[in-house]
């Protein structure tokens, strides 16, 4: 029996395996099939794609408000194609490698694969992150680096981490917050932990005590503090590649921080009707208190003839619009005070590192646009859309543990009816907002769909497939005998919502 399990599981992982590269695939070929679409800039594509012109003819940049690396990889992508293949390649392969160790993120934190798929799956085919994912602008690579910086501070490359901090702030200045999270989840989860017993029996000094009990600690800080210098040191090297001479760091910084400020929602009002002229601009709540990320939808509701534009548009025909999905919407609404129950009730290092990357890369957007009055769009929000989509795998654990656990056939039905409604919602979502052609989107979507139940234990008939992952010591007849959900009777089972469904089950006859 205990090799019958060990062959299952390895079985089970090849494939969740598969999945996870089909996933893949479908983001990176779904990008390639639009990639000409429109062969030319979109929105601030047309700033950055001059710039990359100029930085690959020796005349520096016009973006002077912006750090390098972003527009560095962008020139980089139109040195080998000078097209729309070029500029936005760069974008493509680094977000296909940006969901790699988002799921991988998700599963060191402690998700289970079922969940940390669905998460991945939900940021995948987010609009606002797959429009990006697409485009020859700096919020991309922002994201990625910060994504970066994440995954390597779970695997405790500290060192590493710290400088994917300096990049995603050399993208953009706002990268830099991406270091909060990773500051925040080390004081609430690792500090403790890092606490080390001193050993019995030795008497040690008072400077070895500190070493042995805090030596973890000051390791981590000491890393942390390498993402400033980081940013400082790095920032001259990618200047002298764009300009071809040193700059003054500091002063370049400076210069920056006075630009990025002096542009406040002012210079976007229209003087003949006194709202805001495109591309539209918003304040950080109104990224989740409206479903298109503005207040104006709802003005749009009342008077629509006043309030005309209330999306972020980016091209019209395909259509290339900012704004999340709204699954990803009700996800996000959701996560602060689902989190906030959870964190308070398990304690689980992976909803409170959800906490803390909203609190880092969407909440602090708050004071700092109410005291500098600086413009902000919707699209500031991709950095903390991953967040949103790990609310959404962690909130589809809690109607899975209801369709599996509960007694009553109407609360099981309810929540799987919830559950398939969160999945193809999505996809459905994609399919009208995305600029993929709906001959594409629509047959994709039935085949992510497909794949996402699949990966949540389901079989054809919305039954599970295999409720070892879910039970414990269960009988195999009992487990398997009732091929659909609604067949099962009013019984009540034996799951653990924090059982490892990737370990080996132990099943007794």
């Amino acid at each position: 029996m205990e090799g019958i399990n060990k062959n299952k599981k390895w079985n089970n992982t090849r494939w969740q395996n598969i999945a996870l590269v089909i996933l893949l695939l479908f983001n990176f070929f779904l990008h390639i099939a639009i990639i000409t679409y429109p062969n030319e800039p979109v929105f601030d594509e047309l700033y950055y794609v001059t710039d990359g012109q100029k930085i690959i003819d020796g005349e520096g940049t016009e973006r002077v408000e912006h750090p390098p690396v972003g527009k560095l990889l962008i020139s980089l992508g139109m040195l080998v194609r000078n097209d729309s293949i070029g500029y936005r390649m760069p974008a493509i392969i680094l977000s296909t490698l940006m969901l790699l160790m988002f799921y991988d993120l998700c599963r060191r934190l402690g998700m289970k694969h079922r969940f940390a798929f669905l998460a991945t799956m939900f940021l995948t085919f987010d609009n606002l992150a797959f429009v990006h994912a697409g485009m020859a602008m700096l919020d991309i690579y922002v994201e990625f680096f910060t994504i970066l910086a994440f995954w390597l501070y779970v695997k405790r490359w500290w060192i590493p981490a710290a400088v994917a901090v300096g990049l995603a702030g050399l993208c953009k200045l706002s990268g830099v917050l991406s270091i909060i999270p990773i500051g925040l989840h080390w004081l609430f989860v690792e500090f403790k932990q890092s606490l080390k017993k001193l050993p019995e029996g030795k008497n040690y000094s008072m400077l070895q005590r500190l070493v042995i009990k805090y030596g973890d600690a000051a390791m981590f800080v000491a890393s942390m503090c390498l993402a400033p210098i980081a940013f400082v040191l790095l920032m001259p090297v990618f200047d002298w590649i764009i300009w071809g001479h040193w700059i003054n760091p500091v002063e370049q910084i400076t210069n920056m921080g006075s630009m990025t400020k002096a542009i406040g929602f002012d210079a976007y009002i229209d003087p003949a009707t006194g709202l805001y002229k495109a591309p539209i601009p918003s304040r950080p709540w109104e990224w989740l208190l409206s479903p298109t990320g503005s207040f104006y939808f709802y003005g749009w509701l009342v008077n629509s003839k006043k309030y005309t534009m209330c999306v972020l548009g980016y091209w019209g025909n395909p259509q290339w619009i900012g704004m999340i999905n709204p699954s990803t919407w009700l996800a996000a609404l959701a996560s602060i005070p689902f989190g906030i129950w959870k964190w308070i009730k398990t304690k689980r290092s992976d909803v409170i590192f959800m906490i803390c990357w909203i609190i880092g890369t969407w909440a602090i957007w708050i004071p700092i646009s109410i005291i500098t009055y600086r413009s902000s769009f919707i699209f500031y929000l991709l950095p903390t859309i991953g967040a949103f989509c790990m609310s959404a795998g962690l909130i589809a654990e809690q109607f899975m543990s209801k369709v599996v656990t509960s007694k009553a056939k109407s609360i099981r039905i309810i929540n799987l009816i919830i559950l398939i409604i969160l999945v193809v919602g999505h996809m459905v979502s994609f399919c009208v907002m995305s600029p993929v052609k709906l001959w594409l989107s629509i047959p994709a979507s039935v085949i992510i769909v497909a794949l996402t139940l699949d990966q949540l234990g389901f079989n054809w008939k919305l039954g599970i497939k295999d409720t070892n992952d879910f039970i414990e010591n269960e009988p195999v007849k009992q487990i398997t005998e009732y091929d659909s959900i609604l067949d099962m009777p009013d019984s009540e089972f034996d799951f653990d919502p924090d059982f490892d469904d990737d370990e080996d089950c132990v099943i007794e006859h």
